[in-house]
């Protein structure tokens, strides 16, 4: 083949391959147009609607609740940061699968979260769904490196409640919880809304307004995954006002410390018999509050619930107990006042006296020989009592009881105290279908057989005694103040008389 030839079959080589590349270049191009002519025009409208709703999102702050003090100042409740890992469903193509790889970066159980965020519906898809709460640094460490391949998910930082002393004072301070849907449909709870932690008992619950501040939020840019860009603006929250009770932390510390060395439980009230402040209110054993800040899973609400010391049961206020030897103080009242003694009646106590077929025995086996009214409190003399109850009478008995503020609630803050039992003849008629006996007027008078009071009625009784006859409405708040220390509301004492 001649020069000339090999040269024309080249050019003829090169010519196709340059049609051959046109052509597939042209290809490409008809087909980049078509795919713009699509999501430019025949998609348009979607993907505009889309960006519009994914451009910002409104980021809710939740206020710090305001701290609980005791009397001194020193502090028994307060808030700390906890991290919470959530998911934007809206924003997540594969939310099963995202579940699941966060779920491997913090430690958790994917599949009922995944179930739980997928089935959410309405406006709930465009609202962050927490998948892990109060995480640990480590593990937000993870997560937050990796928010580019999370697609809809974030991190929040939120306060969570922090009870210092553990179990200490747990049923006066009270616990935290999501609210329910009951709640949400009550006026008491206007301006709440879905996913608010409300007070459910205690202080937590009584002065849950008080408390809560207001929420403040943030508007950020974000792009189409999800990832925040910039922020727009944002509003501040407002902590919640402060709390300060009357109780001595101090000394509620003590009294916790002497009846769980006892090995039993039981609870102790101290009141100022000036005031009705209440110093000390113990109910042990006790839960822990922490555990319902951070959130309790089905398992441990089951277990507590089915204890059977009844953690959750406050014994000082809703206990019912026969208040044995404490009760001779009433006894000796009435007598006084109905004048069956004087202070210096003297009746023998040789261990034990009969009534009808039945011998009646003092604790102190021999007895107390001759006593007066001091010595036989002091000696807390059985004989001497039923001796003055036998007098008085049971209908009588009950009267001055009364008077001293016993079966009956004392008004202190919470709604869920005991009103306890006094007996009359009547009352037993009513329950047993029974006459009164004279025997069970012995018992009545020495605090044993139908007798029931509460703790904190029995310190509203004794304060009554020490101050000279007031009944003082025993009450656990001092004051109200803002975080500056403007007071809002203050307690104060409400007396009456015990007759």
């Amino acid at each position: 083949m001649t020069s000339l030839g090999a040269s024309r079959v080249a050019e003829d080589r090169l010519e196709r391959r340059l049609v051959f590349v046109s052509l597939v270049v042209l290809l490409v191009w008809i087909v980049l147009t078509a795919r713009l002519f699509y999501l430019q025009v025949v998609q348009g409208d979607r993907f505009r609607v889309s960006a519009e709703r994914n451009s910002v999102r409104t980021h809710r702050v939740e206020p710090p609740r305001g701290m609980i003090l005791d009397r001194n100042g020193s502090i028994l409740v307060d808030s700390r940061p906890a991290f919470d890992v959530l998911l934007v469903p809206h924003e997540t193509p594969k939310i099963s699968e995202t579940v699941e790889r966060v779920a491997h970066l913090v430690g958790f159980d994917a599949e009922p979260v995944s179930e739980r965020v997928a089935v959410v519906r309405g406006r709930a898809q465009f609202q962050p769904q927490r998948l892990a709460a109060d995480v640990d640094r480590d593990a937000l460490a993870r997560v937050e490196s990796r928010l580019w391949a999370l697609p809809g998910v974030l991190t929040r930082v939120t306060p969570v409640r922090s009870y210092l002393d553990g179990d200490s004072a747990a049923h006066v301070l009270g616990t935290l919880g999501e609210i329910s849907p009951a709640q949400l449909e009550s006026r008491r709870f206007a301006g709440y809304r879905r996913g608010d932690v409300i007070g459910r008992s205690g202080m937590e619950a009584l002065f849950d307004r008080e408390l809560r501040g207001r929420a403040g939020g943030r508007h950020l840019l974000v792009d189409a995954h999800g990832r925040e860009l910039e922020e727009l603006g944002a509003v501040e929250s407002q902590p919640g006002n402060n709390l300060v009770l009357t109780l001595d932390r101090r000394l509620q510390l003590v009294a916790e410390e002497a009846i769980d060395e006892s090995g039993h439980g039981g609870a102790l009230v101290a009141l100022d018999p000036r005031t009705g402040e209440v110093l000390a209110l113990t109910s042990r054993p006790a839960f822990n509050p922490n555990d319902f800040a951070t959130g309790f899973d089905t398992e441990a609400w089951d277990q507590l619930l089915g204890d059977p010391r009844k953690l959750l049961q406050n014994r000082a206020l809703q206990g019912q107990y026969p208040p044995g030897s404490t009760y001779k103080v009433v006894t000796a009242i009435a007598g006084l006042e109905e004048g069956v003694i004087t202070p210096e009646t003297s009746i023998d106590c040789n261990g034990w006296m009969r009534l009808g077929r039945r011998r009646y025995r003092c604790w102190k086996r021999g007895g107390h020989g001759e006593v007066r009214l001091h010595r036989a409190l002091v000696q807390s003399c059985d004989i001497y009592f039923y001796q003055v109850g036998r007098g008085v009478g049971v209908d009588r008995l009950a009267y001055y009881a009364r008077a001293l503020g016993l079966g009956r609630k004392t008004g202190i803050e919470f709604g869920n105290e005991n009103a306890g039992l006094v007996p009359t003849a009547a009352w037993k008629e009513r329950r047993f279908q029974e006459p009164w006996v004279e025997g069970e007027t012995l018992s009545i008078a020495i605090g044993q057989g139908f007798n029931l009071w509460t703790p904190v009625q029995l310190a509203v009784t004794y304060a009554a005694v020490a101050n000279g006859g007031s009944l003082m409405r025993p009450y656990l708040v001092e004051r109200v103040e803002t975080p500056h220390g403007e007071v809002l509301k203050a307690g104060s004492p409400e007396p009456t008389s015990c007759r």
